[in-house]
Formats: C-alpha cells, sequence, structure tokens
C-alpha cells in the first residue's frame, strides 16, 4: 500500500463517532434529494406536465429555502443542532411522501404546500449539518469531515439510481417511477435512528439577537465569500435540475437509463472526494477548487454542445462522456470552497454564511427555475440554457482564485 493511500485511510480512521452517525443520517435523507434528482422529472413528465410547469413545481422546494435559511442560521447561533436533524429525518419522507401524491391528483395547492415543507425541512439539515461538524469535529479531522458530508450525496445518488436500474429491470410493470420515488423515500426514515446515535454533549456559539443582527457578524467577510457562491448557484439553477430532461429531449434517454448514469457519475465524485482532503493538503486550494472546476466547466461545455450535432452518432457518447466527468470535477471542489469560505470568514461568521449560502442556493435555484421555464416557453433550447450557466462558472472560478489569495494573506 502506498504511503499516499495511507495517510488518507489514516485521516479517515481518526473521524470521530458521532461525526460518522450525522453523515449515516445525511445520507438517508439525502435519498429523497438523489431520487428526486433521477426521478422526478420523468415522473412529473408521465403524468403530462410541461417543462414550464415542472420548473415552477421545482421552484416551490426552492422559495421555501430562500425565505427561511437567514432566520433559521440566526436563531441556530447558540443553539444545539440535534434537534434540527430529529426534525428533518422525520418530517421530510413525510413531506414528500404527499407531494408524490398530489402531482399524481393534480391538487395544486397540495403541490405547493407539500414542495414548501419538502424544502422548509430539507433546510433543518442542510444549514445545520456543516456548523456542527465544524464546532463538534477536531481541527485534525476537520478536512475529512467535512468530505464525508458532501460523499453522501454522491452516494445517496448512486444507492437510488442503482436500486431503481435493478428493481426496473425486474419489473419494469411494477417499479414505475412512482413506485420507486415512493420505496426510495420510506427508506429514507432509516436516517432517525442515525440521529439517535448523535451522543455528544454539543459545542455551541454564542446566541446572537436579531436585534443586533447586523452588529454581530463581519459582514465585508461575509459579502465577499458569497459572492462566487451566488454565481455557482445561479448557473447551477439552470442546469442541474434539468439535466435528466436535456438527456431525454436532446438524445433520448429514459428514466432507466439516466438512473444509470446518474449512479456512475456519482461514483466518480465518491472516489474523488476520497482524495480531496491528501490534494487540498499537499497541493493547496489553487488544485482543489481553480483547476478541478475549470477542467468541470469544460466538461459542462462539451456536454451542452453535443445538442448542435445531435444527430451525429458520436453525440450521445460524447454527452454521456462529457456528463461523467463534469459531475465528479465540479462536485470534488466542494468540500474545498465550503472549507475555504468558512474559515475565510471566521468562527462567529460561520452559521450565518451557511445559512446565507443555503439561502443563496435556493433562491437562485428558485429564480432560475422560473426563468428556466419561462426560457424552455419560448422555446430556447437547452445549449443556449446551459451557456449560460457556463460563463457564470468561469466567472466563479476567477473569483474563487481571488479569495484564495485574500485568503492566503490572512
Amino acid at each position: 500500500m502506498s504511503n499516499p493511500l495511507r495517510e488518507i485511510l489514516a485521516g479517515f480512521r481518526k473521524v470521530e463517532a458521532h461525526i460518522f452517525a450525522l453523515i449515516g443520517a445525511v445520507f438517508f435523507v439525502q435519498l429523497v434529494d438523489a431520487a428526486f434528482f433521477m426521478l422526478f422529472n420523468y415522473y412529473l413528465r408521465d403524468l403530462n406536465y410541461s417543462d414550464s410547469e415542472i420548473a415552477k413545481i421545482t421552484a416551490y422546494r426552492y422559495m421555501a429555502i430562500m425565505v427561511l435559511a437567514f432566520p433559521l442560521g440566526v436563531y441556530i447561533k447558540g443553539r444545539r443542532l440535534r434537534p434540527f436533524f430529529l426534525v428533518s429525518a422525520i418530517a421530510l419522507p413525510l413531506s414528500t411522501l404527499w407531494v408524490i401524491y398530489s402531482v399524481e391528483h393534480k391538487i395544486d395547492w397540495g403541490i405547493m404546500l407539500g414542495m414548501i415543507l419538502y424544502g422548509t425541512f430539507r433546510l433543518c439539515l442542510q444549514v445545520t449539518a456543516m456548523p456542527f461538524i465544524l464546532l463538534n469535529a477536531q481541527q485534525e479531522t476537520q478536512s475529512e469531515a467535512i468530505s464525508l458530508y458532501f460523499q453522501t450525496f454522491s452516494l445517496s445518488v448512486f444507492t437510488s439510481g442503482l436500486i431503481n436500474f435493478l428493481l426496473v429491470g425486474i419489473a419494469p410493470d411494477f417499479f414505475s417511477e412512482k413506485r420507486m420515488l415512493q420505496l426510495i423515500t420510506i427508506l429514507a426514515f432509516v436516517g432517525f435512528f442515525f440521529v439517535l446515535r448523535i451522543r455528544i454533549s454539543e459545542k455551541v456559539t454564542e446566541k446572537v439577537a436579531f436585534s443586533n443582527v447586523f452588529k454581530a457578524y463581519d459582514w465585508h467577510l461575509i459579502i465577499n465569500a458569497l459572492l462566487p457562491t451566488l454565481l455557482l448557484a445561479v448557473g447551477a439553477g439552470f442546469t442541474i435540475p434539468f439535466i435528466n430532461l436535456f438527456f431525454q429531449s436532446v438524445h433520448g434517454v429514459d428514466s432507466r437509463t439516466f438512473s444509470l448514469l446518474g449512479s456512475m457519475s456519482f461514483v466518480l465524485v465518491a472516489i474523488m472526494l476520497f482524495f480531496i482532503p491528501y490534494i487540498q493538503r499537499h497541493y493547496g486550494y489553487r488544485t482543489a477548487i481553480v483547476t478541478f472546476q475549470g477542467l468541470a466547466v469544460l466538461a459542462l461545455f462539451v456536454m451542452a454542445s453535443t445538442e448542435w450535432y445531435k444527430d451525429y452518432r458520436f453525440a450521445l457518447p460524447l454527452a454521456i462522456t462529457a456528463y461523467l466527468l463534469r459531475q465528479p470535477l465540479m462536485n470534488v471542489a466542494g468540500p474545498s470552497t465550503s472549507e475555504l469560505s468558512l474559515n475565510y470568514v471566521g468562527e462567529r461568521n460561520q452559521e450565518i454564511l451557511s445559512a446565507l449560502q443555503a439561502a443563496i442556493w435556493s433562491g437562485s435555484w428558485f429564480f432560475s427555475s422560473i426563468i428556466f421555464g419561462w426560457l424552455r416557453g419560448l422555446q430556447m433550447s437547452y445549449v443556449n440554457i446551459f451557456m449560460i450557466t457556463v460563463g457564470l462558472y468561469i466567472v466563479a472560478t476567477f473569483w474563487y482564485l481571488r479569495l484564495i489569495k485574500m485568503h492566503e494573506k490572512i
């Protein structure tokens, strides 16, 4: 066994038991996100929802997170975070089952309510997990703990995709998109039992009153750290929720095949994330963030461009290859960008930064989803929409380079 691999494994072995319990809980809760990512749009298409209607439904979820993230970020400061994990692990799967029922029966108010609740209970975990890790993981295991946290979505996509691919292959008439969404959502309840295994006297920071929120934080640092997040989030909102629609509409890829592609891509993500603490320690943020994000932008450009020559036989294999490369390259930078941003703003700003990042991601995806639906309603091609993302990603990558230089001077 090589020395680098020994070093990598030794680092992960030091991660504390309560962090592993949190990772297990996040994994099962994120099975719902993974199933929605791969299957929900196909389910809506089967029910004859248009692209514009799908975008509107998607937007409800992000609207809730956008509105609630900031007040929740202020509220959690100085409080124990485990209760928020418990609420998310129970309430998120319940709200998801309601969404599945509502879209089938075309209950408009039920769809809106269900998606808002889905976003709200997802937020209970999304805003609290990173601050919990930073406060309750040792400094020497922080990079590994953050890497494990980011691996959960990759592993949940792999698991959901593999389950869907295998069961649909066995009984395609029975295991419809609806039944697969229901099955995976029920499996997500296992996350509750992992939350119960988080047994630790939590470290908490000092509380901040809402009336004192503008004086209690270093807003110049926070805003500087948030700008590249905003650019990435707006760009991602045009692309990530709708990649399966791109593959279906442009290349005729069905839900079972896309599930397999999703599983394959996120296996690569998980493998790459396993090495990122080592890469970051030995080669720095410039390689871990700038190099990988730059290559990911190139892969996205290639994938989107295949719509221009979709009738050629090589277009689909090239699109698949670019997609499989883009996913790990873009996601592998995630732990490093989060760690860079949180360390740059300092301990007293970390909870509010985490909340604002969640608000920005969801708010941007909310508006991007609406704009995506409007653009598709105008018959704008997927490639032209995705090229907007390419441009925003390029600017964000250069901003992270600027942020790295500023952090190095601290």
